[in-house]
């Protein structure tokens, strides 16, 4: 069985033009992230802090400086980003805001999530802000929102006692 090198540099053209799509797209993504990075790096070396912990999300990302007294974010709107900085110490609790409807089929019941919010709130001064992790309005699905949107409102929590 003799494979002709005719046969071999067509294949090798069909399979690196099938993967151009997947490199292309990683390379893209791996290009907002830095972008986005740089962005909250520059937020923190603005507060005189370094940044500790980041998440990336397709349009937005947030991180803490070390001692979890503020919280970045940086959200991609209209192709540029708007930079938030909350500065932690003003608000003494944080909770999870799920606005959500349920859509009814035959007998069953799904649950339909419109918006995911942070809110961070001051007892005292009734102060309130929200972060958004989530809008349906955006047109992008669920991607790692819900669990992450927990696991940020535990560590403000846990960081404000």
């Amino acid at each position: 069985m003799k494979l002709d090198v005719g046969t071999l540099y067509v294949g090798a053209i069909l399979i690196s033009l099938c993967m151009m799509p997947f490199v292309f797209i990683y390379m893209s993504k791996n290009k907002k992230q830095q972008a986005l990075k740089k962005s909250l790096t520059k937020m923190a070396t603005d507060t005189h802090t370094s940044l500790g912990k980041h998440e990336f999300f397709v349009d937005f990302a947030l991180g803490t400086d070390l001692h979890y007294n503020y919280l970045y974010v940086v959200k991609e709107k209209d192709r540029s980003l708007v930079e938030n900085t909350v500065f932690l110490n003003e608000y003494s609790s944080s909770k999870v805001v799920q606005s959500d409807h349920i859509i009814r089929k035959n007998k069953s019941r799904d649950v339909v999530i419109e918006k995911l919010e942070l809110n961070l709130t001051d007892n005292q001064t009734l102060k309130e802000t929200f972060i958004e992790f989530y809008n349906n309005r955006d047109g992008l699905p669920l991607d790692g929102q819900l669990q992450s949107i927990k696991i940020w409102n535990d560590l403000i929590n846990a960081s404000r006692v």
